[in-house]
């Protein structure tokens, strides 16, 4: 264990304002521990600190102190006393959850489409009227971002992976925002938001960590018996991604694969466990059916997303 000297305890108080803050020379790299209200603990290591508190403190709102050993390896940190905080499955909430088949996510997905989809062709919905105009202004901010080609690209791909017939679904189960002002601060706000259902999927954002701001995010998973160092790889975590249980209030228990870039992002699409969790919740979501958000969805994003031209008619009947 890292002697005391090297030490260091975050204040937690006033993370909203303050953001987490480290003494001056002090390095951002090395090993964490966290302990919340309930007693459990949570130990990580990051390359930069300042942003995976930032991170956590959007998880969780129970965090009782935070612990940093700067340049320390996991081995070297232990958990003292608590249990670790794990993302357990718990009971189905609805019952479409209970009805959900336990399979391979992937063949899921084949019979969820032949279901629902058999002998429709994967067309863009109406739009509903006078939407795409609407949300414009947002989606040229957000296509200004030095990042922007690079969002598209794993938006997309996280389509790819996770929703059967894309562009079928569209609005109907999933929607995606450009800029949304949802719990934006000094320090971080989104740049697009990816649902399911009425649940955050995909949400890539960026974060001020005192010198420079950074693109990071989550994708959301489902749950596991097993704790983040049986799931991520050494490989992962250097890549800056984590896995942190979380509780959604429509859904119970989930893992957040958190990501502190867009290289761990593009490094965990290839990780079969993680894809596994991410693609089991997504079909959870898209059995749910149609969700609240459709309002707020970005048919100029979607283009981007989808490479597929607008419907023909801008009208959605259904609204």
């Amino acid at each position: 264990m890292p002697g005391s000297a090297s030490k260091f305890e975050i204040d937690v108080t006033d993370l909203r304002r303050l953001g987490p803050s480290l003494p001056v020379g002090v390095s951002r790299q090395g090993c964490y521990r966290i302990e919340f209200t309930t007693g459990e603990r949570y130990l990580g290591r990051t390359d930069n600190i300042v942003l995976r508190v930032g991170s956590h403190r959007r998880t969780w709102d129970d965090m009782h102190s935070v612990t940093f050993w700067p340049g320390a390896e996991m081995e070297s940190v232990s958990l003292d006393s608590g249990d670790l905080r794990i993302a357990r499955p718990g009971p189905p909430l609805r019952k479409v959850d209970a009805e959900t088949p336990v399979m391979d996510p992937v063949l899921d997905r084949m019979q969820w489409a032949d279901d629902r989809l058999m002998g429709l062709p994967d067309a863009r919905p109406a739009e509903r009227p006078d939407q795409r105009e609407r949300t414009r202004p947002l989606f040229e901010r957000l296509s200004s971002h030095p990042d922007f080609t690079r969002i598209v690209s794993l938006a997309a791909r996280y389509l790819d992976l996770f929703v059967p017939a894309r562009a079928t679904t569209e609005v109907a189960n999933w929607v995606i925002t450009s800029l949304p002002s949802t719990l934006k601060t000094r320090f971080w706000h989104r740049l697009i938001c990816l649902s399911i259902n009425n649940v955050e999927a995909l949400t890539i954002g960026e974060q001020f960590d005192g010198e420079c701001w950074t693109t990071l995010g989550f994708m959301s998973a489902n749950p596991s018996d097993l704790h983040s160092d049986a799931i991520l790889t050494s490989s992962l975590r250097d890549e800056g991604v984590f896995l942190a249980p979380a509780w959604y209030e429509t859904v119970g228990p989930v893992y957040q694969v958190g990501f502190d870039g867009l290289d761990g992002l593009e490094t965990v699409m290839e990780c079969d466990e993680v894809l596994d969790l991410v693609g089991a919740l997504s079909m959870r979501l898209m059995r749910r059916g149609r969700g609240l958000y459709g309002r707020f969805h970005d048919y100029n994003f979607a283009d981007c997303i989808l490479g597929m031209p607008p419907a023909s008619s801008n009208r959605d009947p259904g609204d």
